[in-house]
């Protein structure tokens, strides 16, 4: 949580406006990610080939520009 809080806020600083992230299918996982405010906006059908469940998940995150002034 702490490390995620990190990257999202380094991310807003430098005014990136979307995040994505690629997840196997794990719900505790996914569940976690969007708990930060991330969706599924995608799910790539057999992307992964060594395991059971090989689906792919895209989220997504629009983050919001910091408002630190420069």
């Amino acid at each position: 949580t702490r490390l995620l809080n990190h990257v999202l806020d380094l991310y807003s600083k430098q005014n990136i406006s979307k995040i994505y992230l690629s997840q196997a299918n794990n719900e505790d996982a996914i569940n976690f990610y969007k708990k930060f405010g991330f969706e599924i906006t995608e799910i790539i059908k057999n992307y992964y080939t060594n395991i059971n469940l090989p689906d792919c998940f895209v989220l997504t995150k629009l983050t919001a520009p910091s408002q630190v002034k420069k």
